[in-house]
């Protein structure tokens, strides 16, 4: 069986030794990296164009080093438009656009995607979260640097200069993704598409009619004298209240309503801290909404 090939994605950093030190952590944990992608602004932009100057320097050197890893720049442009800095939100849909068809690439050709989020603006991390919410499964990973400061270890905010990974003690640290797909056929379906926005909206549309199907089950499970119960808490009625309009022992509503919470839990796990009742009164008024209430009483 052949080996998982992977590959780094990133924004381009000012200080080279970012994505260094990315790929040496990749190397030393084992993974086999055979490709890296920057993706960067116009290089009209005289920052722009020093730090692909000395992106340029470590690509040389490892090209002596290690002949095997390749590197791509992928520049952030559509057609003529080419933005110097990602300010308007077509820039910044565009940034979403190129770096969603370049982790689609690498899916399409089964590879696992290491995404870097150390490097580039704030609101860069935030869209590669979402294309990383979007398209990766559980091999996949998403990473970022943290800075701590020599004397005391204690982490620190910095903007990359040059020079800044030599100043500081770094960190790669794993950053959590909370997968939109649900299951790996819709994974699946949303590899087919070169369009982000395209694929968030199938996504939403995907997540409402599994939403849908979810409630419409659980009020199904409920006996016929529960959704009575359940009708009336979604009217704002109290465990009196109910007992009352239904002419039901206040004690037989209090045991219809536990088996109600008991069904609920059993659908949703484990409530946390918040209250089941008010987690269940909001998911009522969701299936009031899509006339499930109705449809399935």
């Amino acid at each position: 069986m052949r080996a998982v090939q992977d590959v780094l994605l990133s924004p381009l950093d000012m200080d080279p030794g970012v994505l260094d030190r990315l790929i040496r952590h990749l190397t030393d944990a084992g993974y086999d990296l055979t490709y890296v992608g920057i993706l960067h602004t116009n290089p009209a932009h005289d920052e722009v164009r020093g730090a692909l100057e000395r992106l340029q320097t470590l690509i040389e050197d490892y090209r002596h080093r290690r002949p095997s890893l390749r590197f791509e720049c992928i520049p952030i442009r559509d057609g003529s438009h080419y933005p110097i800095d990602l300010e308007t939100e077509r820039d910044s849909q565009l940034f979403l656009r190129v770096l969603y068809q370049a982790v689609v690439a690498q899916k399409r050709r089964h590879r696992r995607v290491h995404l870097s989020i150390a490097s580039g603006r704030r609101f860069m991390a935030a869209y590669a979260m979402i294309v990383a919410q979007l398209l990766f499964d559980d091999e996949d990973r998403v990473w970022r640097v943290v800075y701590r400061t020599p004397q005391s270890g204690r982490p620190v905010i910095v903007r990359t200069p040059v020079g800044s990974v030599r100043r500081f003690q770094t960190e790669v640290v794993s950053v959590p993704v909370l997968r939109w797909a649900l299951l790996p056929s819709t994974l699946h379906e949303i590899l087919v598409w070169d369009d982000p926005l395209r694929a968030i909206e199938r996504q939403r549309a995907l997540q409402a009619s599994q939403q849908k199907q979810w409630l419409r089950q659980f009020y199904r499970s409920l006996s016929p004298a529960e959704r009575q119960v359940l009708r009336l808490l979604a009217e704002g009625l109290s465990n009196k209240e109910i007992a009352c309009r239904l002419r039901r022992r206040p004690k037989t509503v209090k045991n219809q309503i536990a088996s109600i919470y008991r069904k609920y839990r059993a659908w949703i796990g484990d409530a946390g801290a918040g209250s089941i009742r008010t987690r269940l009164l909001l998911d009522v008024q969701a299936m009031r909404a899509e006339g499930l209430l109705e449809e399935a009483g």
